[in-house]
Formats: structure tokens, sequence, C-alpha cells
């Protein structure tokens, strides 16, 4: 503890930390003594109090020569172990502008062209090119780490950060072939729109300009769904962004704040099919950074898609793309922990809406849509709490899928009827019913799992 205390004396005189002081090794020792304190309640507390300390952990990144040396990057590392979950720690980060001299080193780390710089003059950038590639990689991300750190849970640091870093950094900072930097990139993204959900709009936009200047030259439109596969991976971060509030729980309010601060819906259509995406990612345990983090879907967001379904079940490109992505989750044998709340907002308006619209659609994605959800309830054994009605004309309708021709359709038709009207008599007697009317072939029924078994009087489904 004597080492410490005498380490953080030192720094805080500011000169152990000067270009002009000759022993490196000195200074390294120093700050690897501070840094193994640096996640311990006496530094932090600290760090709130110290206004010379913070200054000099600051000073290094103030120091164009300093950029690429040891001394730098375990100051980064001591300034991002300082603000985690630290609110008062991050606002000391702030009051010294700490962020604005990271963006500084960083944007001279990536050679991203600012007002201040002077192009192939430019000392810092010509310098950080040549040091040593391990070096390099460090510096990048624990500069990003420290960002993410000062703008957890803090809407005034993620406000000052987006109006000097996004797009030009952020979006530089998310083409890198390092998957952890990705992933820092991306969580630093997700902090700031947590914060202020209505910066889902700036990111949209600039994955669609992204996007759009990337398909310049060629034939059709420039516009493309964020789900569309075969997107080129640089343009897919958009996906991992909205993987990541799928965790948090957060899709709802970045949904809505799109469409509050949106003229049309169009934004809020390209969240939802990245959405999508994310699910898939997830699901599959696929897509960039995905050690970085669990592939958990927060209950909320689950909440989230349900109501956006209902409020939006007239839209098609919203109440489809959610429909799926929900469908999604349910078919992946998704643990629910509170299934109580889902049954709840389903159990109102959205299931009978959804039964109509199945009913009355000619729409064969969007029918498509419904027969998976209802399959996939049935699947996790909501069916039954959700008390999900077949009256004639919605068993009518399963059997005309059921012997058309898209065998896709009626495979989840056949999923429907075994999972939710196998559970409910009446249901049962109705299909039971409708299929001595309905001209439907028995290998049809065999190929979707449904057997017929022929009596003298009836004819009735075998599950």
């Amino acid at each position: 503890m004597e080492k410490y205390k005498e380490a953080i004396r030192s720094v805080s005189e500011g000169h152990e930390l000067s270009r002009g002081h000759a022993d490196s090794r000195s200074k390294e020792h120093l700050l690897n003594t501070i840094l193994e304190h640096s996640k311990k309640k006496h530094f932090l507390d600290e760090f709130g109090t110290n206004n010379q300390l913070v200054e000099s952990l600051i000073s290094p990144l103030r120091d164009e020569s300093m950029y690429l040396g040891v001394t730098t990057i375990q100051t980064l590392r001591i300034l991002r172990n300082s603000c985690a979950k630290r609110d008062k720690n991050q606002q000391k980060c702030l009051k010294f502008n700490a962020h604005e001299e990271v963006v500084k080193s960083l944007n001279h780390a990536l050679n991203i062209d600012t007002p201040e710089a002077t192009h192939e003059l430019d000392a810092p950038s010509r310098r950080i090119k040549t040091m040593n590639l391990k070096l390099r990689r460090e510096f990048i991300l624990y500069s990003v780490q420290f960002l993410c750190n000062f703008t957890t849970s803090n809407l005034v640091t993620s406000k000052k950060l987006w109006k000097i870093a996004f797009p030009t950094l952020m979006e530089e900072l998310l083409k890198t072939v390092d998957d952890n930097v990705f992933a820092a990139s991306a969580a630093l993204i997700h902090n700031c729109i947590a914060c202020d959900p209505a910066l889902m709009v700036d990111v949209i936009h600039s994955w669609d300009r992204t996007v759009s200047h990337g398909r310049k030259g060629k034939k059709g439109s420039t516009k493309r769904k964020a789900s569309e596969e075969g997107d080129d991976e640089k343009a897919q971060w958009i996906v991992t962004i909205c993987r990541l509030a799928l965790g948090a729980g957060n899709i709802l309010s970045l949904f809505d704040a799109t469409l509050s601060r949106s003229k049309g819906v169009s934004e809020a259509t390209i969240l939802l099919q990245a959405t999508e995406s994310a699910v898939f990612q997830i699901v599959n345990q696929d897509g960039r950074g995905t050690a970085a983090w669990s592939s958990v879907v927060h209950e909320s967001a689950i909440e989230g898609l349900v109501d956006i379904i209902t409020r939006f079940v007239g839209d098609r490109a919203i109440s489809l793309t959610a429909l799926r992505a929900l469908s999604l989750l349910f078919e992946s044998g998704l643990s629910v922990a509170n299934p109580q709340s889902i049954i709840s907002n389903l159990r109102g308006n959205t299931l009978p809406s959804l039964l109509y619209l199945l009913r009355t659609s000619s729409d064969g994605s969007l029918v498509g849509a419904i027969l998976r959800l209802t399959a996939a309830l049935g699947k996790m054994n909501l069916a039954e709490a959700l008390d999900i009605k077949i009256d004639r004309d919605t068993g009518k309708k399963l059997l005309e899928i059921l012997a058309g021709e898209d065998r896709q359709l009626a495979q989840w038709s056949a999923k429907t009827i075994k999972e939710i009207v196998r559970r409910n008599a009446g249901a049962r007697n109705i299909c039971i019913e409708l299929t001595a009317t309905q001209n439907i072939e028995h290998n049809t029924l065999e190929e979707v799992g449904l057997e017929i078994l022929v009596e003298k009087t009836s004819r009735q489904l075998q599950f």
C-alpha cells in the first residue's frame, strides 16, 4: 500500500509523466503500481477528488511525442478502469476533456483527416503508422474501451462524445479487422444510443449512406434491406448494434425514438430488419464479435417486439419483420423467465387481429409469418395459456393452406394445427369436421406429418 501511495503522490505532481523525464522505466513502474489498484475503491475515490492526478494521467494524451509509448497505453487502461460505473469519475474526465484528447489521438492513429491535421506533413500520423503493430492495436483498443466506460449510462458524456466522434471516427473504427476493437466500437455506439435513443436515426442514416455509396454505379436501386443476404460485411455493423440492443432490452425505446424523429416509417423498418438479422445471428451463434458478449435476449426486448406487432398490425412492413424476428426467437427454444408478461401482451387485441389477417389476407409472406408465430407459441406451451381460438373460418383457412401449392406455408399450417389445435378440443372438432368437406389428399396430409383415420361415418385427424 505504501508503494501505491507513493506512486499516487509522484504522478499527482505531474513531472513523473512529462516528456523530459529521462527514466521511462520509472514511469512504467509507477503506472503499473497504480494500474494494479485502478479497479479498487480507494483508487476510484482518489480519482474522483484528486484533480492533479487526473490532469497528470491525461497529460500523455496531450503530448504528440508520447502517443506511441507504453506510458500512454498504461494511462489509457487506468482511465478506462476509473470510469467503469462511476458517474463522478466520468464527469471528472469530461471536465479535463479526456474524451477530446482520446478522439484526437485515435484520429491520428487511424489517419483520419481532421481540420487541424496537416495531412502528409502531420508528424503524429507518420509516427503512429510506423509504430509497433502490437502497441498500435493496444493503443486503439484501450482508447475505445475508455470511451465505452466514459459513456456508459451517462447522457451528458454520450452526447459530448457523439458530437465529435460520429460518424467519421466511429465508422472508421467499425472497419477494423480486429474483432476485439470491432466489438468495443459497437458497444460504444450502443452505449450512446442507449442514453439517447433518438441518436439511432443518425446510425440508420449513416448505415444507409454506407450501403448506397457501395452500390453506386450498379444497376437497380441503391436501397437495400438491412437483413438482405450477401450484404457487404462492413455494412453489417448496424446488425451488431441491434444485437446489443436485444441483449440490453431497449429495442422498443430505439424503435419509438426513431419513429418520433423520422418523417416516415422507413428508418423504423430498417431498424427492425437489422433486428431480425441480429436475432438470426444470436440463434445461430453467428456474426462478428460473437465471442465478445453472451447471446442473451433480454425479456424486455421480447415484450418490445410484441408491443410493436400490437401497435402496427396493419402496417405490413413493420409487422411482418417484427413477426419474423419474434417467431425465430420462439422457434429457437428461448427460455422466458416470465412468460405471463408476454401472454398478457398477446392476449388482448394482438392475436385476434393476427388470426383475422390469417383468414383474410392474400399476402403469402404475412400469412406465413403469422403461422410461424402461432406454431412457435404452441411449441413454447404458451398456446393453451393464451387460449387461442380457432373458429370455423380460421380452421378452413388452415386446411386450405395445407392443401395449397406452397409447401412451406403448408408446413407452417401443419405445425399450427399440431401445436394448437390438438390442445383445444373445440378447434380439433372443427378441423375434423372440415377435413371431411375439404378435398385434401391423404398423401398431402401425410407429407406434412398429419395422418387420416378413415372410419365409416367420418374422417378424423390423428396427431
